[in-house]
């Protein structure tokens, strides 16, 4: 070959100058034909997304995230992904804690070429909130309460990393409070960042108080205009939180008057009266004779 000033250079770094030989003239001898060396001046390639995703609560290190989604490959060595260093790491000690952090990395080849690479890793909350409940709920007619009252006493909501708000999704209850049924409500446990839990469950109102006597209970007759026991049965009122008790049917269990109407004394009525919903009242009624005829006297 011809060795000019351009290459004799690259021919001594290859060679040395004991295999260097000079000849005059254009037409080289019959010698090995020279081949210039490789030189590998290419910096390797990383690939894998240079953003991350992981929850706060699998606890991924950083050599674990490297080593299963970054790759470096070099066109001469071809992959070196072994050789990635960390150059600057803000994730590690912070991977249970919500937050963007920035890994840098490097990688070379076996010719000193280097490259680097931005890793940002995403630590997130994916985890929804854990609602703990019954799926019916059984409330007095007479409670009235709110649909947020029912569902904060009611249900156990948590979220392992932050406070949770409760959204009513479907409410057949609110308007229907006052009135006797099975209502279904639907509502979410929503946290922070989004992560949503739902719950359906059915609100069953019943009426489970017992009608109330409002009058008085003891009843006095007279001997001067005597009264019999439907007499003294209409003396009785009742009230009910969710029944009209106007014109209620008395049942009586036991009647120590009837047939005592002109003997004074004092005789007792054992009476029960129900509402709508099978609530009884049971009580007794005390009924007074008592003598307030003038005796009369008579004779010759």
């Amino acid at each position: 070959m011809i060795i000019s000033v351009s290459n004799i250079g690259q021919y001594y770094a290859y060679y040395g100058f004991y295999g260097f030989q000079l000849e005059i003239g254009e037409s080289s001898t019959s010698y090995e034909e020279y081949i210039a060396p490789f030189v590998d001046t290419s910096n390797p390639e990383f690939s894998g997304s240079g953003a991350y995703i992981t929850s706060y609560n699998t606890t991924e290190t950083i050599q674990e995230i490297i080593e299963q989604h970054i790759t470096v490959y070099d066109e001469a060595d071809g992959d070196i992904s072994n050789s990635i260093s960390i150059i600057s790491d803000t994730y590690t000690g912070n991977e249970n804690i919500i937050g963007d952090y920035l890994v840098q990395l490097s990688a070379s080849d076996t010719s000193g070429n280097t490259a680097f690479f931005n890793l940002n890793i995403l630590v997130k909350d994916e985890i929804p909130p854990v609602i703990k409940g019954p799926d019916t709920v059984e409330y007095s007619i007479s409670e009235e309460k709110s649909i947020l009252e029912i569902i904060n006493e009611t249900f156990l909501i948590a979220d392992e990393y932050g406070n949770t708000t409760i959204n009513i999704i479907q409410d057949n209850y609110t308007l229907n409070k006052t009135t006797i049924g099975i209502y279904n409500v639907e509502f979410e446990a929503l946290d922070e960042f989004s992560n949503a839990t739902n719950k359906i469950f059915d609100i069953s109102l019943i009426d489970n108080e017992a009608p109330v006597v409002v009058s008085d209970l003891n009843v006095y007759s007279y001997l001067s205009s005597p009264l019999h026991i439907q007499d003294v049965l209409k003396t009785l009122e009742f009230s009910d939180n969710y029944t009209d008790m106007t014109g209620v049917e008395i049942r009586v269990i036991s009647d120590g008057f009837t047939g005592n109407e002109d003997n004074p004394g004092t005789y007792t009525i054992n009476f029960e009266v129900y509402d709508e919903s099978g609530n009884t009242v049971n009580d007794d009624l005390i009924v007074y004779v008592i003598d307030n005829v003038v005796p009369q006297i008579g004779g010759p």
